[in-house]
């Protein structure tokens, strides 16, 4: 797969009339699988559902408790992550990154109580730690997603291979 069409999605690019949106990697090289408009790639983006999900937390924890709350939220993540392999339609695509959104949404309300339960004197440091684990992920993500896609031959093996990390966590 020609790398130009990883690059091409990247950025800020303009889309019709006069908005703008920020485009991850691998936007340029899904166009022509999915048909979607140079715009719509923006559509794939769940960071609306972080707020409007994170209202749903107090029910989750009465139901199952911070620990599994978590546990069930991660479960998520790598199912949608992993249903990505069979995004050729852009459907799929949208729906995986909705399903990612909640469960992204519960374990992130969810891990800071329980940072505060089991580390109440190292409650900053395990913050941090966390903190700058979720940003080393996705700065990993950016950099790598393309080539992992380019050596499979398909973008959406390239999105979906974040799910063997997901699932790693869910041990732990």
């Amino acid at each position: 797969m020609d790398r130009t069409g990883w690059r091409s999605g990247r950025g800020i690019e303009p889309s019709s009339g006069s908005r703008v949106y920020l485009a991850g990697p691998g936007n340029g090289s899904r166009r022509p699988w999915t048909d979607l408009h140079c715009s719509q790639p923006s559509y794939d983006d769940s960071h609306p559902l972080y707020g409007v999900f994170a209202l749903s937390i107090p029910a989750v924890t009465d139901q199952l408790g911070r620990e599994r709350g978590i546990f069930w939220g991660i479960i998520l993540i790598t199912v949608a992550t992993a249903g990505r392999a069979w995004s050729q339609h852009h459907l799929v695509l949208f729906g995986s990154t909705l399903l990612v959104g909640v469960g992204i949404a519960v374990t992130q309300a969810l891990l800071p109580p329980l940072v505060t339960e089991y580390f109440p004197d190292r409650e900053s440091f395990a913050t941090g730690l966390y903190t700058v684990s979720l940003t080393i992920g996705a700065a990993l993500a950016g950099a790598v997603t393309a080539p992992i896609g380019d050596l499979f031959g398909s973008w959406t093996v390239g999105l979906a291979a974040w799910a063997i990390p997901a699932a790693v966590t869910v041990p732990i």
